[in-house]
């Protein structure tokens, strides 16, 4: 129930739960990936890019998602420096946004 309130608070606060996917996106790729660019950059005007990114980790070895170790994955993604890793993590980012899409989910 945790990971469910955690992700619901973020998608909420990031206004993923007030979006209208445009209707020709699901036959325009290029019209999809605009949309999706638009995700991203609200995810960041949010500021709720690690909670996000946080919600759905699980870190190797631990066995189910809690918000101790979210709050720990949050600060983690927080403080990436590395140039490649923001790019692996940006990339995660947008995954997990077209997961959300196509999934019709809003938590």
């Amino acid at each position: 129930m945790a990971q469910d309130i955690w992700l619901t608070r973020t998608v909420r606060k990031a206004g993923l739960d007030q979006v209208n996917v445009p209707t020709n996106a699901a036959k325009d790729d290029a019209v999809f990936q605009q949309f999706l660019t638009s995700l991203v950059e609200r995810v960041f005007a949010a500021d709720v890019v690690g909670d996000l990114l946080a919600g759905v980790l699980v870190p190797v070895g631990v066995p189910r998602w809690t918000t101790a170790h979210a709050e720990e994955t949050k600060m983690l993604v927080l403080d990436l420096v590395d140039d490649e890793e923001k790019k692996g993590l940006l990339s995660l980012l947008a995954e997990i946004l077209q997961h959300f899409l196509s999934s019709g989910r809003s938590s």
